[in-house]
């Protein structure tokens, strides 16, 4: 039995390039998460995509951010 794939979780998803990185984890079988702080980000639509961690802006308030990931780390991890 080949061990499950490791999620995956990208730090933003607004870009093309994200695009492109979640279309080439996806093909690879691995699950993709996200953490963006627009809602309605551009990676949000790929069907890779099995979630979006809402977040602030890494670079209106950094410390938000960080505190963002720190939660969603442990809680992405676990599933």
């Amino acid at each position: 039995m080949t061990p499950p794939k490791p999620k995956i979780l990208l730090s933003e998803g607004s870009s093309l390039s994200s695009r492109e990185a979640i279309t080439a984890l996806g093909l690879a079988g691995h699950r993709v998460e996200l953490l963006s702080s627009n809602p309605i980000c551009l990676g949000r639509f790929s069907r890779f995509v099995s979630r979006v961690h809402l977040a602030p802006a890494s670079g209106a308030d950094p410390d938000g951010y960080l505190a963002a990931v720190i939660e969603t780390v442990p809680a992405t991890s676990t599933r």
